[in-house]
């Protein structure tokens, strides 16, 4: 077996606080996950001052909900890197692993996008008039090899974190962002369709990213740990870690699709579904920062976990607070969903009463990753799968119970998800539980 990510205490003397390595090391990646969904509320934004802005943000929640579904398959890859590749031969195996995952993960979405069967599907899904299916079927088109592009740039993060290098993860995420941000704007000035802009700002962030990653470790060479004890991780082994925490990924990418099934089938759908889009990656934002904690116990390992526990805590009720504080401010959440996002009145009254209801996430989501962490650490992944699971049946019977009895709406559309998130946690902790017993 590999030795753990790193020794806890190693690097500081005996009786010193783990706080301060904890915050060097957390830090760079909260700000790098923000700033990256910060460009998804870019993106709304842009969306939001083309013509038939509400029309647009809602196929761009349709296709992004599929091409999702299968992208955030691969969302855990940093950490297989994190926990296998100690060695020249273990990243060599891992890469080929990853880069595998990563075409297979690309190629449904392009499928969906360019056959027949797919937009049979999508019609299905979403009950989209033939125009906008046809709209979303390019953006899937145009986003697909993002998959395995996306891949590569976990891959190249995983070594990064591993080495402890997050504040170069970050740095190089914020300023692919930035990239992002200044082609999406010009194609909005430029006049370009909405899914032509969402592309080039994807493709030119991403490439551009992948580029300053592949510089960075390459003056790291030498330098990445290598405490081996064990052969290099065979592929059983890899893939034995890796589905459970692909289901989790996969599953979560179905969660906003499937609650958008039941939305679709109520009035006003198009605009809840924009609206909850927006107020989803509202909290995304948040949610972006507690799901940092995955790196953090696959490097420091799962010793000191009280004072991982109160370390967690700080975060999980900071966030929480600044949630509230933006939302409870008038002007502050004026200027974040009308003036920076450009919603309607009538949009923003329903994204902040969604966004009020998801205040609870943040220490929902903070429990479910202590635990996550705990096992993804110790590679007893298995669990996960099964709450992922038990997660899209919470969001279903919920869904479906409002719409069976007419409570679905603007003001009950975002339960599915907390209900969802809430099951998952409780298999998490039960999983922990049952491992320590």
């Amino acid at each position: 077996m590999l030795s753990p990510a790193a020794a806890p205490g190693e690097g500081r003397p005996a009786g010193e606080s783990p706080y301060p390595r904890y915050w060097r090391f957390f830090w760079p990646l909260a700000l790098g996950a923000v700033v990256l969904l910060a460009a998804q509320q870019v993106y709304n934004g842009v969306l939001a001052r083309v013509p038939d802005p509400e029309r647009a943000l809602a196929v761009y929640a349709c296709a992004r909900g599929i091409f999702y579904l299968f992208d955030i398959g691969t969302a855990f890859m940093p950490n297989l890197v994190t926990v296998y590749a100690r060695s020249a031969i273990a990243r060599r195996r891992v890469f080929r692993f990853c880069l595998a995952v990563g075409v297979l993960c690309s190629l449904p979405v392009l499928a969906i996008g360019a056959s027949a069967p797919g937009e049979a599907l999508l019609r299905a899904m979403y009950s989209l008039d033939p125009v906008m299916l046809a709209e979303a079927r390019v953006y899937l088109l145009l986003l697909a090899g993002l998959i395995a592009l996306h891949v590569l740039h976990h891959y190249c993060s995983g070594l990064l974190i591993l080495a402890e290098r997050t504040n170069l993860v970050s740095s190089i995420g914020i300023a692919g962002v930035g990239i992002g941000v200044v082609i999406a704007v010009h194609g909005l000035r430029a006049g370009w369709a909405p899914a032509w802009i969402i592309a080039a700002a994807e493709w030119g962030s991403g490439l551009a990213k992948l580029a300053a990653q592949l510089l960075a470790l390459r003056s790291l060479r030498g330098n990445l740990p290598e405490p081996v004890s064990g052969p290099p991780p065979e592929w059983r082994e890899r893939l034995r870690f890796f589905w459970p925490v692909c289901i989790s990924g996969m599953t979560f990418g179905i969660s906003r699709p499937l609650v958008f099934v039941f939305v679709a089938r109520v009035p006003d759908a198009g605009g809840i579904i924009a609206a909850m889009r927006v107020s989803m990656d509202f909290m995304m934002l948040y949610q972006s920062v507690v799901n940092q904690f995955r790196h953090f116990f696959a490097t420091f390992g799962t010793d000191e976990l009280a004072s991982k526990r109160r370390f967690m805590a700080m975060v999980a009720a900071g966030m929480t607070g600044s949630m509230a504080l933006v939302l409870a401010i008038p002007a502050a959440s004026e200027a974040f969903f009308v003036q920076a996002i450009g919603l309607s009145q009538e949009l923003h009254a329903m994204a902040r009463q969604m966004a009020a209801l998801l205040l609870v996430v943040p220490a929902i989501l903070m429990t479910r990753n202590y635990y996550h962490g705990i096992l993804i650490s110790r590679r007893r992944t298995a669990a996960m799968a099964s709450g992922s699971v038990l997660r899209v049946m919470a969001i279903v019977a919920t869904s479906w119970s409002l719409l069976a009895l007419g409570w679905l709406d603007a003001n009950t559309a975002v339960l599915g998800m907390i209900a969802g998130f809430a099951a998952e946690m409780l298999v998490a902790w039960w999983a922990v539980r049952r491992l320590e017993a």
